[in-house]
């Protein structure tokens, strides 16, 4: 979502500009041609309208909601509460440390990836005040042990957070998608049974 953020800014930072330098290198031309493009985009609406209004009508409402949604959606995603980008490190002293979610997700890609069998690994660290909360998804070959893959990385995870970085682990959550198999290869071939002439 930050990616889309950043893109969305400098779409609009690029608009602004164009039309601002527009408007100040040649005013008057603009001030010429924008009436008859207001009244040539009227002109075009109406007879949308009058052609079938209840078509025009029908797009208008779906196109103020797809927008409303869309809108909506980025409001909610900006004003709702995030996890602390910095999270405090746990020191046998009085000495005061923090480490941001980004150090942790860099350091779990790092070390996850040379797992064996582990082909990708997407991170997402949300940070509490003290601790932080890990979501994993990994992309694996498709002839591993699920359950001790599962206990391998999560005991992985727990050494890096909590011995390595001296953070507090809170959840910890790991979700598993392995690749394909190859066509035709399959991890238990299955073979046809075959049939007993004369038999039941």
């Amino acid at each position: 979502m930050n990616v889309i953020n950043r893109i969305l800014v400098i779409l609009a930072v690029f608009i602004t500009l164009v039309i601002a330098l527009v408007m100040i290198i040649s005013p008057f031309g603009v001030l010429l041609v924008l009436p008859d493009a207001l009244q040539g985009g009227y002109n075009n609406l109406s007879a949308l309208y009058l052609a079938n209004p209840l078509v025009f009508t029908v797009v208008q409402v779906l196109l103020a909601v797809v927008v409303g949604l869309v809108l909506l959606l980025f409001l909610f995603w900006e004003i709702r509460p995030h996890g602390q980008n910095d999270v405090q490190v746990k020191t046998t002293g009085g000495s005061k440390a923090t480490v941001t979610t980004d150090s942790v997700s860099q350091r779990l890609v790092y070390q996850i990836d040379q797992l064996p069998d582990v082909l990708n690994v997407y991170p997402r660290v949300n940070g509490r005040k003290e601790s932080v909360d890990v979501y994993l998804q990994l992309e694996t070959t498709p002839s591993i042990n699920i359950p001790a893959k599962t206990e391998e990385v999560t005991t992985l995870i727990k050494k890096i957070v909590e011995e390595q970085m001296g953070l507090k682990l809170g959840r910890v959550a790991v979700h598993i998608k392995h690749i394909p198999y190859p066509s035709g290869s399959y991890d238990t071939p299955i073979q046809k049974e075959e049939k007993i002439p004369g038999g039941l």
